[in-house]
């Protein structure tokens, strides 16, 4: 079993992050090849949402796209940023209800 932490950045390009886009889409891809390279090895590309961290905060505060910059404040404000237990229990039942392709990008809000 393999988990990549990744992004909705990943797969969604935003304005001023282009070397974390770069970085992130580059690293799901690693791991979808390497699951077709491996393919008795569960791959999982877990994007875990925005979550109360210091990047979080950094983000909020440095980001220079005003929409974005917008969006990541309200969910500050609105108290709707994802704790770290959130985003860990969601994981879990993710991987116990397994209702992926292995290398799938799975995100925190994504129906199963």
């Amino acid at each position: 079993m393999v988990i990549n932490i990744t992004s909705l950045y990943a797969i969604q390009a935003g304005v001023g992050c282009g070397q974390y886009c770069s970085v992130k889409a580059a690293r799901e891809m690693y791991f979808k090849v390497f699951a077709l390279e491996n393919p008795d090895v569960n791959v999982l590309n877990y994007a875990p949402g925005p979550v109360d961290t210091d990047m979080f905060t950094m983000v909020c505060e440095k980001i220079i796209d005003p929409k974005a910059k917008k969006a990541f404040n309200e969910m500050r404000e609105k108290k709707t940023v994802l704790t770290t237990e959130q985003t860990v229990n969601r994981l879990v039942q993710v991987l116990k209800e397994h209702k992926y392709n292995s290398a799938d990008h799975v995100d925190y809000y994504d129906k199963l």
